[in-house]
């Protein structure tokens, strides 16, 4: 009688390569939680990047005016930087041309509050508004220098959550010259 040799695999050669396999499927599960980690934080990183620059902008534009007016209007000039402390600065000009301070977009201030920038138009008036330009920000300084307080380094700090117990930080920095103040 002939013996017929069984075709297949041992119990032993099946718990082998069953064991391979779940090391190798455990070390590319860990390899893809570590790339979606550090995806998450990058992309965390560059959106915090992106927010304090746009807020840096939106700042530069209005503070690049300050002292602006009509030559041939108002006599003394009453556009200036009202208040320039450390956490707030209040700027005017003349944007239209008429020879005062008081229309649309001639008073602006920033101002760091509650872990926030905020933008506020015409304070301490009846017209007065405000809106948050960015929020979690944890440090915002204003530094003045030159002739009429003419040059403003502004230093901005957001801190968010970047997902798993993670937090991203961005400090950036500008120099502003406002040469309609720097006039003897």
């Amino acid at each position: 009688m002939k013996k017929h040799k069984e075709n297949g695999f041992s119990m032993i050669e099946l718990l082998i390569s069953m064991a391979i396999f779940s090391l190798l499927a455990g070390a590319i599960s860990g390899v893809y939680v570590s790339t979606s980690r550090t995806s998450t934080l990058q992309n965390a990183s560059a959106g915090v990047q992106q927010s304090v620059r746009a807020a840096l902008e939106i700042m530069v534009q209005d503070i690049r005016m300050a002292g602006y007016y009509n030559p041939t209007g108002a006599d003394p000039n009453p556009a200036s930087i009202e208040v320039a402390d450390l956490n707030k600065i209040r700027i005017t000009s003349d944007r239209n041309g008429d020879g005062d301070v008081d229309d649309l977009f001639e008073r602006i201030t920033y101002e760091f509050t509650n872990n926030q920038l905020r933008q506020i138009l015409y304070e301490g008036t009846g017209s007065q508004s405000s809106q948050t330009i960015i929020d979690n920000v944890t440090d915002l300084q204003f530094t003045y220098s030159g002739t009429n307080n003419s040059i403003v380094d502004i230093t901005l700090t957001v801190e968010e959550n970047a997902g798993y117990g993670n937090t991203v930080s961005r400090t950036l920095e500008t120099r502003v010259y406002c040469r309609n103040l720097d006039i003897n």
